[in-house]
């Protein structure tokens, strides 16, 4: 259906040919057989006498693709539970899902150091949330990955997710964009999207209903950066092919194209960020940034569009270690 609708957008001149509008007619045709195909296998709610819209353009196709997502993720919580139910005789069903997640949790001490400057770190934009607990994260094979990485500016960064992805984050990890860019956006093309504002990633999490309370869960990440492309917030591309020198030079000052041989990250500049006076870096290297929100000096966009504050964007799942999940109400 991509493909189809690539080539309407090719064949949108406003005169054409009758060969062009024989092509686009046959376009359409495909269109619409491939929606009803589409709405066969994945029924929507409703009801049974409303009319479904045609899949007949980009965001409609991208809004679907993230029903897809979104159904990939709950596939895996929806099988883990089943496997709980199947094997109550012989183990009880959080010892199962434990196990099936395989992913370390240890529940931290509030007057742990640790524990005082991820506080800070959330009080710092959300000054009134209340945090429940705060998990160390340990996931098989991600402190080795990202060490083989061997890139510099390592940061602890907000990850918001629904409570129905935590149990497919925990156990596969974060991972670019399978079918869409991500849950969380994709201004600047499929990556993993992280913020150093709490309050930025707060507006991407659910979770569960209680009394007049929703208990949500916001991941915190080491995330490698490296060298650093930092945007506006156009909509971007990346690329590793090899273009030619004329397609390079074309690029070098376009906020459209990410080298990947060049940057191995892409920060999109928001106009309120943390003091970065009141970053600190921890021994091992991480740096936190824990500063009160100011106005940015270098912001160069128009305070009444861009981003209101920083996002990060790193496109290779090796450059993530989830290091704490923060379980709070809001």
């Amino acid at each position: 259906l991509k493909d189809v609708l690539e080539k309407q957008n090719e064949n949108n001149s406003p005169t054409k040919t009758p060969d062009q509008k024989n092509e686009l007619y046959l376009i359409k045709q495909s269109i619409y057989q491939y929606t009803n195909e589409y709405y066969t296998l994945i029924p929507l709610n409703g009801y049974s006498e409303e009319k479904l819209p045609i899949i007949d353009n980009i965001e409609a196709l991208k809004a679907q693709e993230k029903v897809l997502d979104d159904l990939f993720e709950l596939e895996l919580s929806y099988k883990m539970l089943l496997g709980a139910q199947a094997n109550l005789k012989n183990i009880s069903p959080l010892d199962y899902l434990y196990k099936s997640i395989n992913c370390q949790f240890e529940a931290m001490n509030r007057d742990d150091i640790d524990s005082q400057f991820i506080l800070r770190y959330i009080w710092a934009s959300e000054p009134t949330i209340d945090i429940e607990q705060i998990f160390k994260i340990a996931r098989p094979n991600e402190d080795e990955r990202l060490r083989k990485r061997n890139l510099n500016n390592h940061y602890l960064l907000w990850h918001g997710t629904s409570i129905c992805n935590l149990i497919s984050i925990l156990t596969r990890g974060l991972l670019v964009g399978s079918l869409v860019a991500n849950a969380t956006g994709s201004l600047f093309g499929k990556g993993i999207y992280t913020a150093d504002v709490f309050k930025k990633s707060l507006g991407y999490c659910s979770g569960v209903k209680q009394n007049d309370n929703e208990r949500c869960f916001m991941l915190l990440c080491e995330v490698a950066l490296g060298n650093i492309k930092e945007v506006g917030a156009s909509r971007v591309q990346t690329t590793d092919d090899d273009d030619d020198e004329e397609d390079e030079d074309e690029a070098k000052d376009d906020d459209a194209v990410l080298d990947l041989k060049k940057y191995q990250s892409r920060k999109g500049v928001g106009r309120s960020i943390p003091d970065p006076k009141h970053t600190i870096v921890r021994n091992d290297g991480v740096q936190i940034p824990l500063g009160q929100l100011i106005d940015n000096k270098n912001y160069g966009g128009n305070y009444y569009g861009g981003l209101n504050h920083n996002e990060y964007i790193v496109y290779d799942e090796s450059q993530v270690a989830i290091r704490y999940l923060v379980q709070f109400r809001r």
